[in-house]
C-alpha cells in the first residue's frame, strides 16, 4: 500500500509540524510530527514497512496500526490518495493508547490532522487602529 500526495497543496514546515493549504477547499491542515513523517513519505513509492520503520525515531514504535491511522487521517482530508484504497479503519487513538500502553509523552505523537477552513483575503477584514487609539476591525476594500 502506498500513498500519494495530492498535488496543488501549499506546505510549510513549523517545527516538527506540517501546516498544509489546499486551494481547492480552502482548508488548512495541521499534521503533527507523525502524521507529518508519513505525509513526507507519500511519494508514491514509500511503502507501509518503509513508514512504519521510521518510527522508533520520533519516538513511536513501529505498529503497522499507527500508520494505518496517519494514512486514514491523512485520506479523510483529502491530502493523500491511497493504492490501493484503505479499507473502513478501525483504529481510534484511544485503543492504539491502550494497546501499546504509551506514555502521555508518546500519546502525544499518535497521529492527528487537525482540519480550519481558511477565511479568503478579501473577506477576512483588516486590523486598524483608531485615531483614540482603540483597536477595530474593517472589511478589506
Amino acid at each position: 500500500m502506498v500513498g500519494i500526495r495530492k498535488s496543488g497543496l501549499t506546505i510549510e514546515r513549523i517545527d516538527s509540524e506540517l501546516l498544509v493549504f489546499d486551494p481547492e477547499t480552502d482548508e488548512v491542515h495541521s499534521l503533527n510530527e507523525s502524521s507529518a513523517l508519513v505525509f513526507d513519505m507519500c511519494d508514491g513509492s514509500s511503502t507501509t514497512e518503509e513508514m512504519r520503520a521510521r518510527l522508533p525515531e520520533i519516538g513511536l514504535p513501529a505498529d503497522p496500526e499507527i500508520i494505518e491511522l496517519a494514512l486514514a487521517e491523512l485520506d479523510e482530508a483529502s491530502l493523500i490518495e491511497v493504492q490501493p484504497a484503505l479499507a473502513a479503519s478501525n483504529v481510534t487513538r484511544r485503543t492504539l493508547t491502550r494497546r501499546l500502553g504509551l506514555s502521555a509523552v508518546a500519546v502525544a505523537l499518535i497521529p492527528v490532522v487537525e482540519t480550519i477552513l481558511a477565511q479568503p483575503a478579501a473577506a477576512a477584514g483588516s486590523f486598524l487602529t483608531t485615531p483614540a487609539g482603540t483597536s477595530g476591525t474593517t472589511a478589506a476594500p
